[in-house]
């Protein structure tokens, strides 16, 4: 009896999962993710090596590249409003490139599903905070 009971719980915590990660694909639904401590670093990696100055998106310090993501408009051609929308993962172009959901000519930087696109849509999702001292940006 006793064995079948431990064997129930560890059956119980398998299927329900470990660590907080949502099954909806959003990430670790337990961690405030934020762009200078989780973001950033992603973006400088796998990004700065094309988009290092380049014009329209580019990788440069973290306080420009998070204000260029947040307030400047991508070029119209690309039919974004902005590179990150807070909350709304779906329209922000970055999402979408870096994923090459929608074409990116350095083609796929982070995997569909991968815990870098999970983590990278928890972001945008909690508004898109710069630090953890911000809940959310101001948008205006």
């Amino acid at each position: 009896m006793r064995s079948s009971l431990v064997f129930g719980v560890w059956i119980m915590i398998l299927m329900s999962g470990c660590g907080g990660t949502d099954r909806s694909g959003q990430g670790d639904t337990n961690v405030t993710y934020t762009f200078q401590r989780d973001i950033y670093p992603l973006l400088h990696e796998r990004c700065r090596k094309c988009h290092g100055s380049n014009g329209n998106y580019s990788v440069t310090t973290p306080e420009e590249t998070y204000d260029l993501l947040l307030h400047i408009p991508p070029r119209a051609s690309t039919g974004y409003d902005a590179f990150i929308v807070p909350g709304d993962p779906q329209h922000s172009l970055l999402f979408q490139k870096a994923q090459n959901i929608e074409l990116h000519g350095g083609g796929e930087q982070i995997a569909p599903g991968s815990d870098a696109a999970k983590m990278l849509k928890a972001w945008i999702l909690q508004g898109a905070p710069y630090d953890a001292n911000e809940t959310a940006v101001n948008t205006q």
